[in-house]
């Protein structure tokens, strides 16, 4: 890093890294994705689509899959069931496998 930034943008570069992989916590910088009420039926959505609708499958069978092998979580929480409905609240962090991240937000 060092070789193109300055020697405090590579260490913040290590604290990320160190944080977000060997301590397995969550990044600061996540990105952001919109769901629609449209989507949702009395504050809930299935949980293959919401794994469809952040971009972390792209189609519903992986998004099954992912879920049924203990890949996706919500604020933490493991999801096991893939038929599952999820209550939808603002700020809440979908995580799928290691390294893909996103914080839900809710449009009006």
């Amino acid at each position: 890093v060092t070789t193109y930034h300055s020697m405090e943008d590579a260490r913040h570069a290590e604290e990320a890294f160190m944080r977000v992989f060997r301590d397995r916590e969550t990044p600061h910088d996540l990105p952001e994705v919109r769901i629609s009420p449209a989507n949702l039926k009395d504050g809930k959505l299935w949980a293959v689509k919401l794994v469809v609708l952040c971009g972390f499958a792209s189609t519903n069978s992986e998004a099954r899959r992912l879920i049924a092998q203990g890949a996706v979580s919500i604020d933490g929480e493991k999801l096991q069931d893939p038929n599952a409905e999820i209550d939808i609240c603002a700020g809440a962090i979908l995580r799928v496998g290691r390294r893909r991240f996103a914080k839900l937000l809710l449009e009006s």
